[in-house]
């Protein structure tokens, strides 16, 4: 019991809860190696919380999260992974304006399940002297 009492008022020295560091940070760019995120008790259950975010006006983010435009990173199939997840992916401008429009309606028109690229079947005129 003493150990996790110490334990605690170790950690309160080094994390501070979100409501205090984030005011106090306002205007500031923050990168990953800024923040360390720490598990700690809360009455909040994860299915009451809300990630939803206003990117802009009227682009809202249930995920807030933005995949980066690297070629290594977003082209279709991540932009459309994180749509489908309420995030937000950009793709990347390292290829010619044709391939860029390429992927970018790939993740427009993509609608879960639907073959993007189907394998053509047996024509309907094959289909009738069948039956």
């Amino acid at each position: 019991m003493a150990a996790e009492q110490n334990a605690g008022s170790i950690d309160s020295a080094f994390y501070q809860p979100a409501d205090t560091f984030f005011p106090g940070q306002a205007g500031l760019a923050l990168t990953y190696d800024d923040l360390t995120l720490s598990t700690v008790y809360s009455e909040i259950l994860p299915r009451n919380a809300s990630l939803d975010t206003e990117l802009a006006g009227g682009l809202r983010l249930h995920l807030p999260v933005i995949s980066a435009d690297m070629d290594t990173v977003t082209e279709s199939q991540m932009a459309t992974g994180m749509a489908l997840n309420g995030g937000l992916g950009l793709i990347h401008y390292n290829m010619t304006e044709k391939q860029q429009l390429k992927e970018v309606s790939r993740v427009k028109n993509h609608v879960h399940g639907l073959i993007q690229e189907p394998i053509p079947g047996p024509t309907r005129q094959d289909r009738g002297r069948r039956v």
